[in-house]
């Protein structure tokens, strides 16, 4: 009797862990494959031209960025210099990283609004939507991706 119970308790537990994962794993999808650059193209439903003018408008983004970037991490080196000499901090230098950050936050922007200006009519409702989703398409700042290059 007691074996039929702590077997039926066993049984209940499993399928109780079985469907809690198969939800986790539902809910939490993997991020669409390719990256940001697929899933817009198909959340927008580009079409062949629309995705030429698209890769455009990311080199060009990309472009702005990695210098963005690299201003950020010479800025950055600059500053934490001041620690290896026994300065003090330089809000000088700070207040430059911040623009630098301002102005990453921009370029973002601006290609957002790009984006938006080679969707056709009937593709604007999908990007309103698109943008209800673009904080979780892009959770992470850009500098805590970059990766730092020695001085």
């Amino acid at each position: 009797m007691r074996n039929q119970r702590y077997l039926k308790i066993t049984v209940i537990i499993l399928l109780v862990s079985n469907l809690f994962l198969l939800g986790f794993l539902f809910f939490n999808r993997p991020p669409e494959k390719g990256g940001p650059r697929n899933l817009i193209i198909q959340r927008l439903h580009f079409s062949p031209e629309q995705i030429k003018k698209y890769d455009a408008l990311i080199s060009d983004h990309r472009s702005k960025i990695s210098q963005n970037r690299e201003d950020v991490i010479r800025l950055r080196t600059e500053l934490y210099n001041n620690l290896n000499n026994k300065k003090p901090a330089d809000h000088d230098l700070i207040d430059k990283i911040a623009e630098k950050e301002k102005s990453a936050e921009i370029i973002n922007y601006h290609h957002f609004e790009d984006i938006r200006k080679i969707c056709y009519p009937d593709q604007q409702k999908d990007f309103d939507n698109l943008v209800f989703d673009l904080a979780k398409l892009f959770p992470k700042s850009q500098t805590r991706r970059w990766k730092s290059k020695s001085p």
